[in-house]
């Protein structure tokens, strides 16, 4: 049975990756360069940037859950680590796109 507080996790997760690539994508349309040299390498073409970003969210969202299922605390703390990572590219992007 899956554990409510992972899934609270991967779905904040998964809300985050979705805010980190639109302001990702926003970004780049407007003069912005991703420094992340991994998905530098894809945003030529926005379809195939989101394919893989999608690919990249279901893998966190998965190990998140799993993390959650897992007996002993330093696995639990995993999910917590692994959305405040997230959160920090989304306040980034998000500073940078209104001019901090």
């Amino acid at each position: 049975m899956l554990d409510i507080r992972g899934i609270k996790y991967a779905l904040a997760f998964v809300l985050l990756s979705g805010i980190d690539a639109f302001t990702t994508l926003f970004g780049i349309k407007h003069g912005f360069s991703e420094a992340n040299p991994v998905l530098r390498a894809g945003l030529s073409d926005p379809a195939a940037f989101l394919a893989r970003y999608a690919a990249y969210t279901l893998i966190g969202a998965s190990l998140i859950l799993v993390s959650f299922n897992l007996r002993g605390k330093p696995f639990r703390y995993l999910g917590r680590l692994m959305v405040v990572l997230k959160a920090l590219p989304v306040l980034s992007n998000t500073l940078l796109l209104v001019g901090l």
